[in-house]
């Protein structure tokens, strides 16, 4: 790429998607809880040491994988922004699954609600 970047200008025709990539320590316990939110595993693959899983919902997509190296046990080394179609639901499943979630209320950018919760390797979801 050459040239300045210009911030707010579309260039449509050079990015064809952008796919959260995030490292586990169990990518079958990770593609499990992900289906509590409505995601299905697509494709995956494992040799010796390397585990993926690529996991869609609608037009949403996410990677995860495992290289045998745990990932760190602060405050998840990821933030994902997740937009579900009915909280209410997708926090009745994670209760049911036994899978604790703050309901952070029902901000303006936000009007069906919010809540925060982390994967089994500390990923934040929001």
């Amino acid at each position: 790429m050459t040239g300045r970047l210009r911030y707010g200008t579309a260039m449509s025709d050079e990015v064809a998607a952008l796919l959260p990539f995030v490292y586990v320590r169990d990518v079958a316990r990770s593609v499990e809880f992900y289906r509590l939110l409505g995601f299905d595993r697509q494709a995956g693959g494992a040799d010796d040491t390397w585990r993926w899983a690529y996991l869609a919902a609608g037009t949403a997509g996410l990677i995860v994988a495992s290289d045998g190296t745990p990932p760190a046990a602060d405050p998840g080394p990821a933030l994902l922004y997740v937009s579900v179609a009915d909280l209410g639901a997708a926090l009745g499943r994670l209760a049911e699954a036994g899978v604790a979630a703050e309901h952070l209320g029902y901000p303006d950018h936000a009007p069906g609600g919010e809540a925060r919760v982390a994967d089994p390797d500390n990923h934040g979801l929001i």
